[in-house]
């Protein structure tokens, strides 16, 4: 299936866990990626976020426009991210979690034009007048001149509650221009408070199989199915990295804060079962479940029907790396990854942990990357001492689509359907990425949770 297989390297220094909690840093309060995108877009993604808090805002209209729309809207115009409005509305006047306001609160709702000292400037009064002035205070005062303003990047400055700050980036900067308060209480705390409250809401969340990299970053990730979650795993091995298949051409760009949402995994990318391989010395490996199984003799290899021309050369440090496993000894051996046929029957399958896994779909074959030429004919004997394994899935990660134009993500064997043009779009998905497959396949699948 080219899928990836993972080994645990002989000496390896774990990287923490990252465990999803609140923390705060006085001077990095969120990322300027936060600042300018997040998961909530569109007037109908902020109306069902409103919906799912059980909010006021989700039933409020005023002048006969919906408090999503004029949230979606300024966000858009002045190229912010609706979650720092959303956010914004909650540290200043909790409008997210208020059930029932009063008015004050919804025509000052995002304390603009209200300094500390008290008088709020009576020209911004209004719910549709707070978001958009703030929209635009970000935008075009803050972002446009910064050097307008007290709080700038890596200056250090006092606030009004008494703390020095030195911002770590443009984002927490305008915030501190737009509310001079740390806190506790209330101040920026309040806005980090929100935002973690919410990031499974406001971070991008992509499914396993996707190659991410946070906005100005040099990192590379594949994130990965393990434990029932979605983890990173660190791109070291380019060369690995490639002979699964991988693109850097398909490194999608997205948050921090996504980035820092996933908790890393303690494995490492190792090549694709069957992928011989081999160090300075003679001796030539094949590689199953991450490990190397070393080849006795060229002979054996040329009764198995492998090709030395095609071994990687790897240093040898790497090659120690490796956990080895039993010696290949006999051709009659076949190690998982390796498609086989009994002459005659047109059941193809793919050996899997030890197991035969039935290849239903020619398009799924092709989609995984492997080809009908790689068939390995074995007796019916043979076949019948292997147990039967699910039949083939499509590889993590992989964008694919049947005869109608719903676009679904693969994850963990199941099928994720792209809710949206829109999502497919923000989710750093390119449509030349679509592979097509079967109805056939697609309808039979089971399906996991919308993107």
């Amino acid at each position: 299936m080219n899928k990836v297989r993972y080994f645990l390297a002989a000496v390896l220094v774990l990287a923490p866990v990252i465990v999803i909690a609140f923390s705060f840093d006085k001077n990095n309060l969120i990322s300027d990626a936060d600042l300018e995108k997040c998961n909530i877009i569109s007037s109908s993604h902020v109306q069902n976020f409103l919906e799912q808090n059980g909010n006021f805002l989700a039933g409020y209209s005023p002048d006969g426009q919906k408090a999503s729309e004029i949230i979606a809207n300024s966000a858009k115009n002045y190229n912010i991210s609706t979650c720092w409005i959303l956010a914004t509305l909650q540290k200043e006047q909790s409008l997210i979690t208020m059930v029932s306001p009063e008015q004050g609160r919804l025509d000052w709702a995002m304390g603009f034009a209200c300094p500390s000292s008290g008088g709020c400037d009576q020209r911004y009064k209004g719910f549709k007048k707070q978001v958009e002035s703030a929209a635009w205070q970000i935008e075009n005062g803050y972002r446009k001149h910064p050097d307008w303003y007290s709080f700038q990047t890596g200056k250090t400055t006092k606030t009004e509650d008494g703390q020095e700050v030195t911002p770590k980036n443009f984002a927490t900067a305008a915030n501190y221009n737009y509310t001079p308060v740390v806190g506790p209480p209330g101040g920026n705390y309040l806005l980090v408070k929100a935002w973690s409250d919410w990031r499974t809401s406001f971070a991008t969340k992509h499914p396993a199989g996707a190659l991410l990299k946070a906005k100005g970053g040099k990192a590379i990730y594949l994130t990965v199915w393990e434990e029932d979650e979605v983890k990173k795993a660190l791109v070291t091995n380019l060369t690995a990295f490639k002979a699964n298949g991988y693109d850097l051409s398909r490194v999608i760009e997205t948050s921090q804060s996504e980035i820092d949402g996933y908790a890393n995994t303690s494995v490492k990318i190792s090549y694709p079962d069957t992928t011989l391989v081999k160090g300075s010395g003679s001796a030539v490996y094949i590689m199953e479940n991450g490990r190397r199984r070393h080849i006795v003799s060229s002979q054996v290899a040329k009764e198995a029907g492998l090709s030395l021309a095609s071994v990687k050369k790897l240093s040898d440090s790497e090659l120690a790396l490796m956990p080895g496993g039993p010696s290949f000894s006999s051709a009659r051996q076949k190690v998982d990854g390796t498609l086989i046929q009994v002459k005659g029957n047109s059941a193809i399958y793919i050996l899997d942990d030890g197991h035969k896994r039935h290849i239903a779909d020619e398009t799924v074959l092709k989609a995984n990357g492997y080809s009908f030429r790689n068939v390995k004919l074995i007796s019916q004997a043979e076949m019948d001492a292997y147990p039967a394994g699910s039949r083939m899935t499509l590889n993590d990660g992989l964008i694919v689509k049947g005869s109608t134009s719903a676009v679904y993500a693969a994850e963990n064997g199941k099928l994720r359907l792209v809710a949206s043009e829109s999502n497919f779009k923000n989710l750093g998905y390119s449509f030349h990425w679509v592979v097509k497959i079967s109805q056939k396949f697609v309808d039979s699948t089971s399906k996991g949770k919308s993107l």
